[in-house]
């Protein structure tokens, strides 16, 4: 059986490199490892178009970058090989999601293990999200700290850019349609649509129990209010899970479609997809088989 290791190199961190080769020696008992570096944005998913067919794993080393780019990859291939994560990222959302923890012991034993299921993968026009899509108020965040600040501070650099994003004002106005509705209009000040057990390192909490395989997607559209109404809203839903309030709305969906008069910046994953008049979202059932943890295995998803 044959490993497709890939992480994203920054030269002077010999902390990294000491990291994958732990990978290395820990899944060469079980696998022909093949590595693969990347030093630029789509590279991984560039490298895996041409030659991911080749492997029966991916193994995604990095944070939820570098498994958005992996995963971009993998859905481009005909046949797709599974995808094992050992997250090395800030938040690592995806990798927690499915069980995996910041210890790369642990992360081996899961992979070894072999526990695995398909999970849901979400489209967006011509590309692919695994976690989270975003759009408004505070949603530029993540793709605008710095990589020197995160390696830093860690989720802190988060967190102290959200002081400054609240002197920027930022507004959606949509119509968007929701599994084939009649389009609405919406005035938000965010939008956020997930699948997922964790966003920006805090784990959700809904009413109804989250499954990765269950074909929706959970939305939570904030209306329009101001910024610090907003950012109170917001840090309750992320803090609380689900409440009732005339400001807030939450809802599951299987596809989506926004357009606007206006482009408008989406956050895929914590990347960012620019100027986007129009979008349409559907979560792909059983789209990609996973390596998970037993625990998650059991408790997340719908078994077949």
């Amino acid at each position: 059986m044959k490993a497709l290791i890939v992480y994203n190199a920054f030269s002077g961190r010999s902390e990294l490199k000491n990291k994958i080769s732990v990978v290395i020696e820990g899944l060469s008992r079980l696998y022909e490892i093949k590595l693969f570096q990347s030093f630029g944005p789509k590279a991984i998913t560039s490298y895996i178009i041409k030659k991911g067919m080749d492997f029966d794993l991916v193994v995604a080393c990095g944070g939820d970058g570098t498994v958005h780019e992996a995963i971009n990859g993998i859905m481009g291939l005909i046949k797709r090989p599974r995808l094992a994560i050992i997250p090395m990222g800030t938040c690592n959302d995806f990798a927690k999601s499915l069980g995996y923890s910041k210890s790369i012991k642990k992360c081996l034993k899961i992979i070894e293990s072999g526990y695995c299921s398909n999970i849901d993968i979400s489209k967006i026009n011509d590309t692919y999200f695994d976690y989270g899509l975003a759009a408004g108020s505070l949603t530029e965040i993540s793709y605008q700290t710095t990589h020197k600040s995160k390696v830093a501070l860690g989720k802190l650099s988060y967190y102290l850019n959200v002081l400054k994003q609240m002197n920027k004002k930022h507004s959606l106005n949509i119509k968007m349609s929701i599994d084939g509705a009649i389009p609405i209009d919406y005035s938000l000040s965010i939008l956020l649509a997930t699948n997922s057990r964790y966003l920006a390192g805090f784990r959700l909490r809904r009413k109804e129990k989250i499954y990765l395989n269950d074909n929706t997607l959970q939305l939570m559209l904030i209306h329009k209010r101001g910024r610090f109404m907003t950012v109170l809203l917001f840090a309750r839903a992320l803090l609380l899970g689900e409440f009732k309030s005339k400001n807030v709305e939450f809802i599951n969906a299987r596809s989506i479609v926004i357009e606007s008069n206006e482009n408008i910046n989406y956050n895929t994953d914590g990347e960012l997809l620019n100027d986007q008049p129009r979008i349409q979202v559907d979560a792909i059932k059983d789209a990609l088989e996973v390596i998970v943890s037993k625990k998650v295995l059991n408790k997340y998803f719908i078994s077949r």
